[in-house]
């Protein structure tokens, strides 16, 4: 893994094509990538929760998860992302993360990869959303153990 891949999942054998986030979740992430933006020039993170059924992934929430923060670097505290998940009820699960890249590209960089690869070991597939708050624009990626495709989102 390690590098982007080119093309959609479907077109490239990755199990899950399609991600539904629903607009009001999309907006909760620019507005927490925008207040971090403001507090201090850096990125937000958070992780994705929601529900994997047939080729759709649905995202049902996407919590804020304040931690470090810099301009081009974030990280989710491994104790409170582990709470989280354990928190959850029955029906969902961590699907994957977001994060914010304001003011630069939405594409996986190198220190997102690795990320997404340690993610991708305890889970057969991970879902990276990444934000521009300034723009309002999202790139949406799923991660198997055949590399990261960058894919299609929509609204649920």
């Amino acid at each position: 893994m390690g590098e982007l891949k080119e093309g959609i999942g479907e077109d490239k054998g990755v199990g899950i094509p399609h991600v539904l986030i629903d607009r009001d979740i999309e907006r909760d992430m620019y507005a927490a990538a925008m207040a971090q933006y403001i507090i201090n020039g850096g990125e937000a993170s958070g992780l994705l929760v929601g529900r994997v059924e047939a080729d759709v992934v649905t995202v049902t929430s996407a919590p804020h998860m304040p931690g470090e923060s810099e301009h081009s670097f974030c990280r989710i505290p491994p104790l409170t992302a582990a709470e989280l998940a354990a928190s959850l009820p029955d029906d969902v699960a961590v699907v994957g993360w977001w994060h914010s890249h304001p003011r630069f590209a939405r594409t996986p960089s190198a220190t997102d990869l690795a990320t997404i690869d340690s993610m991708v070991r305890s889970s057969p597939l991970v879902v990276s959303v990444i934000v521009d708050p300034l723009v309002c624009a999202m790139d949406v990626y799923i991660t198997d153990d055949s590399g990261t495709w960058h894919v299609d989102g929509g609204y649920g």
